[in-house]
């Protein structure tokens, strides 16, 4: 059963250098294409969404009834493919406020109270220091352990359509972006569109 079939959830990676961008999108592009994640492009009016390339299911593995998935747009159009946008100006975060249980990096107790702590959007940037009320030490945002439900750069290359924990990226997968992009990705799963 998946987590809220009423909503639509979406698998993010995310370089770990925060400012990392390539020199352009179609850059970014042909290079998942060349590593067969990604194949053509799949929507005439969305340019950034591309389908599944023939590798993604080497360097993704589906769990449980997850097999059951498509990769074709259907009738509902709620087929699994890609989003590769372009790199944004300054560093943004996408959140899973609904399931994000962050922890502190230092006492590994749940920042519980953490919604209703959340700076503005306009603060983010100035605002990136989060005081632990366990243990009062204080931590980047970026530091805190998301536990695969945020994410924080310039550049998002997302999988629609893939629910939490329901296709977990391969270690080979990870290791293949760091080795050609020459930095380290990490992944989160959210709600499209996430709120900051």
């Amino acid at each position: 059963m998946h987590p809220d079939q009423s909503t639509s959830w979406q698998l993010s990676f995310y370089p770990l250098d925060p400012h990392w961008c390539p020199d352009s999108n179609l850059q970014l592009v042909t290079l998942l294409t060349t590593l067969g994640l990604v194949a053509e492009a799949c929507h005439s009016r969305l340019p950034d969404r591309y389908r599944i390339g023939p590798s993604f299911l080497q360097s993704v593995s589906f769990l449980g009834c997850a097999p059951a998935v498509q990769f074709e747009p259907g009738q509902d159009q709620a087929f699994i493919h890609w989003e590769i946008g372009p790199c944004l100006a300054t560093p943004c975060w996408r959140v899973d406020h609904q399931r994000g249980q962050p922890r502190c990096p230092h006492c590994r107790k749940r920042l519980e109270q953490w919604r209703e702590q959340w700076p503005p959007e306009r603060a983010l940037q100035q605002s990136l220091q989060w005081l632990c009320p366990h243990c009062q030490r204080t931590s980047p945002l970026t530091q805190l352990d998301w536990r695969h439900t945020a994410g924080y750069a310039r550049q998002f290359i997302t999988v629609l359509n893939i629910y939490p924990s329901e296709a977990i990226p391969t270690e080979a997968m990870l290791t293949q972006l760091l080795q050609h992009t020459g930095v380290a990705w990490q992944y989160f799963y959210c709600p499209q569109n996430p709120m900051p």
